[in-house]
């Protein structure tokens, strides 16, 4: 199922915003959430819900 233009740009700004996670360090949805300026409930059920599987 192709994704639409707004997962898409979601998942971009996920992307782009674990992109600044040093390597061996560690984060939480919350924080990928701030980041991306969302909430993490939100942030963590779009994941799932646009899951390629």
């Amino acid at each position: 199922m192709p994704r639409s233009d707004e997962a898409s740009a979601f998942y971009h700004s996920v992307y782009s915003a674990i992109q600044e996670i040093p390597y061996g360090k560690v984060t939480s949805y919350g924080h990928i959430a701030r980041l991306i300026g969302t909430h993490p409930l939100p942030l963590s059920l779009k994941l799932h819900i646009h899951s390629p599987n």
